[in-house]
């Protein structure tokens, strides 16, 4: 146990939605959120939307892949993504590993982790490249809006893993909210 007292909670795609779950549970436990990539649940994305859809696939992709035909299944549906327009190399795997993760996303509750998160004050980091092949930019700068303050930052690289590729400058504006927070304090 690392015995933080109040420690930032970083949340990367999915992950995103588990660190803002948790912030807005106890949000005084944590001094702040980075969100990186972050799955916005404010919507699925355009091509998996209505929310019933996304269930139906996660479910199926459930049942297939314990079946013989799933890397048939997988390619088929990676080639139709590509056909609706999805950008980015999408390997099949990934499209049912997606599928299959939405199945536990809450989409109807972000609006109110959004205002948990607001009234508590929590500074909120949110980062995502314009390049992202598994989010549209519109939802994370969307979600980024519903947020407290914080950074934005918006690359027009680096795809799905900014923290790969922008690593200094994610580093750089965590930094420079400390230093905001601790003349703040002062």
């Amino acid at each position: 146990m690392l015995r933080l007292e109040r420690p930032l909670l970083l949340g990367h795609s999915l992950g995103s939605q588990v660190a803002m779950m948790l912030a807005a549970r106890s949000p005084g436990r944590f001094s702040g959120l980075a969100l990186l990539n972050p799955v916005p649940c404010l919507a699925a994305h355009r091509f998996i939307r209505p929310y019933v859809l996304v269930w139906g696939l996660s479910k199926l992709h459930t049942w297939v892949d314990c079946t013989a035909i799933a890397p048939l299944w997988r390619q088929a549906l990676a080639r139709v993504w590509k056909l609706w327009g999805w950008r980015g190399g999408v390997s099949p795997k990934d499209v049912s590993i997606v599928h299959r993760r939405l199945l536990f996303v809450d989409f109807e509750g972000q609006p109110r982790r959004s205002e948990v998160l607001k009234h508590a004050g929590i500074p909120c980091l949110v980062a995502w490249a314009k390049n992202d092949g598994l989010i549209e930019a519109e939802l994370s700068h969307a979600l980024s809006q519903s947020l407290p303050g914080g950074a934005r930052l918006v690359f027009e690289s680096g795809g799905h893993h900014i923290h790969k590729h922008h690593a200094l400058q994610l580093a750089e504006a965590r930094a420079q909210t400390i230093l905001t927070e601790q003349a703040c304090a002062s």
